[in-house]
């Protein structure tokens, strides 16, 4: 699932004094966004998205996503903050999702890695993830 705002939204630049707030703001959601998905959380998920994307992210197909991941790409077991790139007024945050799956004639169970992705900007005062995606 891939999501992007509306053009009609209106972002605010990050200055430069602020981008230690949004790192740490970013980490959190970006966790609490990870953590929302192993445990099947729809409202945890959504809490700090912007309307326009939280219309894209029903229950349904949060449920689909999961499922997806689930039957794909098996269990979560860690995820590790990667990088914060700058891209005003946006800034993107990246993380990698490490999953085990256990699959059939094989005693060990496989290991994949994909790639979390959350954007993240200020609107109307506040740090809002204005898109994600998952990255295989």
């Amino acid at each position: 699932m891939e999501t992007s705002p509306k053009p009609e939204a209106q972002f605010h630049a990050i200055n430069p004094a602020e981008q230690a707030s949004l790192r740490q703001s970013g980490i959190a959601i970006g966790d609490q966004m990870i953590a929302a998905m192993k445990s099947r959380n729809h409202a945890e998920f959504v809490a700090n998205l912007i309307p326009e994307i939280i219309d894209q992210v029903t229950p349904e197909k949060f449920n689909e996503l999961c499922d997806f991941i689930a039957r794909e790409h098996g269990t979560l077991k860690s995820s590790e903050f990667l990088a914060e790139l700058s891209r005003p007024p946006w800034v993107n945050m990246v993380w990698k999702l490490t999953y085990t799956k256990e699959v059939k004639d094989s005693s060990e169970p496989v290991t994949q890695e994909l790639l979390f992705k959350v954007t993240f900007g200020k609107l109307d005062g506040s740090y809002k993830v204005l898109a994600f995606v998952m990255i295989p």
